[in-house]
């Protein structure tokens, strides 16, 4: 089959992902293994070798991806289960003070859903917060809603291993200069997208109130006996800094001194080595059967995800066997377009029709990949940039839509004019901030 014909048939698969995830609610994992499949023999691609290109594909990622997925979701539970995600909350807002607990929100979000991996949970687990700052005080909780819902998201969509754990993975990317980039574009695109938070909330109100809510003592006597600051900061930076480490490192140390720094800033060893730490500092006083349901917790939630993972990745070698990579990558060099343009355009155009951000981001990648040596773009740029575009546009075929409008009586029209926007300004700020930044840190 022609490039064109495979290209159409590709088409007609894309199109199939979003109207059966989006419109029908199936599991994306189930859609995107079948659609691999229907388009791989649509095109032409034996069907006798379809079952070894699963194995290919599933085998290409999960080897690397499944440790720290796992990993990452069981430090996510330790902290929510340990009260750590309230220890990082009282300790911004003790910082920010209460007249600026609206930006401090917006802070905390950030924070808490790096660690958690999932900005729906973030919000759920921190929403208790939003009733306890609001009480009494001078700032309409709408501000408060709006800006955990920036920091939330953004930290979620950019912060490797949570949604970018796809293109990060399938493109090759350098997870430590991933990572570096992601903080410096996504810390500026945050507080832009407070400012603008701030300014809508004045602008639009909420049905509801803070009456009946726990104050902040409250909150704190649910978990019992609370981790120490210093522990939970220890969780959360030792495994990043080693990881970025090792990439900044790479080519200054020699010897000894690169080997240890070597094996412990592997993501499949830091990773890890997190979770003992979250198990040695903030499970002091817990039983063994608090620490195995953590992490079975952990080891569960990490399924679907992987799956999800695995089936984007035969998609993506699928892609790339049917040709049909090589005919859009040179469509797209005869557009004359900025490579990172069209990247940032196709992950959008996928958000704004699908939704999800992790399929999104899966489906873009698997589009991606095939054409990346055409674009030739910078691995770690391209990634960046994918994660960049799935926050636009964020609408009603977003579950984290529906979870801030739920728990917080928000009326739809008034999301598109506050939720929608914010995530878009800042989606366009992370973008900005690659095409600048990218540089200047040695990645582009």
């Amino acid at each position: 089959m022609d490039g064109l014909a495979s290209t159409l048939v590709f088409a007609a698969g894309i199109l199939s992902v979003i109207v059966l995830t989006s419109r029908y609610k199936i599991q994306p994992f189930l859609v995107l293994f079948f659609i691999s499949l229907a388009v791989g023999i649509a095109s032409g691609l034996p069907m006798q070798g379809m079952g070894d290109l699963v194995i290919e594909g599933f085998s290409k990622v999960l080897g690397y991806t499944a440790v720290i997925t796992v990993a990452a979701l069981i430090i996510g539970v330790i902290m929510q289960q340990t009260g750590a995600v309230f220890v990082i909350s009282r300790a911004v807002l003790g910082l920010l003070g209460k007249g600026r607990g609206h930006h401090a929100m917006g802070l905390i979000g950030y924070i808490v859903a790096y660690p958690v991996q999932c900005s729906d949970t973030s919000f759920i687990m921190l929403s208790p917060l939003l009733q306890a700052l609001t009480s009494g005080g001078a700032v309409d909780m709408m501000v408060y809603v709006l800006t955990l819902s920036a920091g939330a998201f953004v930290s979620y969509a950019m912060l490797f291993p949570a949604a970018p754990l796809l293109p990060v993975t399938i493109l090759g990317a350098d997870i430590g200069s991933f990572l570096l980039l992601a903080f410096a574009s996504s810390i500026p695109a945050l507080i832009i997208g407070l400012l603008v938070a701030e300014r809508l909330g004045k602008r639009f109100k909420l049905n509801s109130d803070a009456k009946g809510g726990m104050t902040l003592e409250e909150i704190g006597a649910q978990y019992g006996r609370l981790p120490g600051m210093a522990s939970v900061v220890a969780v959360i930076l030792i495994p990043t800094l080693l990881i970025i480490g090792r990439s900044v490192l790479r080519g200054v140390l020699r010897g000894v001194g690169f080997d240890l720094v070597d094996f412990m800033g592997n993501p499949v060893i830091a990773l890890p080595f997190g979770v003992l730490l979250a198990i040695l500092l903030l499970g002091k006083g817990k039983t063994m059967q608090d620490v195995n349901s953590w992490v079975s917790e952990g080891v569960t939630k990490s399924a679907s995800v992987l799956m999800i993972v695995g089936s984007g990745s035969v998609l993506a070698l699928v892609l790339q066997r049917t040709g049909v990579g090589v005919y859009l990558g040179n469509l797209a060099l005869g557009l004359h377009l900025p490579s990172l343009l069209v990247i940032f355009v196709i992950a959008a155009l996928l958000k704004t029709a699908q939704g999800g951000t992790t399929v999104t981001m899966t489906t873009a990648t698997a589009i991606i990949a095939p054409l990346l040596p055409s674009l030739g773009v910078n691995p770690v740029m391209a990634a960046i940039t994918i994660c960049a575009g799935a926050m636009i546009l964020m609408h009603v075929n977003d579950s984290f839509f529906w979870v801030v409008t739920g728990f917080t009586k928000m009326e739809v029209g008034t999301a598109y004019k506050t939720l929608t926007v914010i995530m878009a300004v800042m989606g366009v700020s992370v973008f900005a901030g690659v095409l600048v930044l990218g540089p200047l840190l040695g990645i582009a």
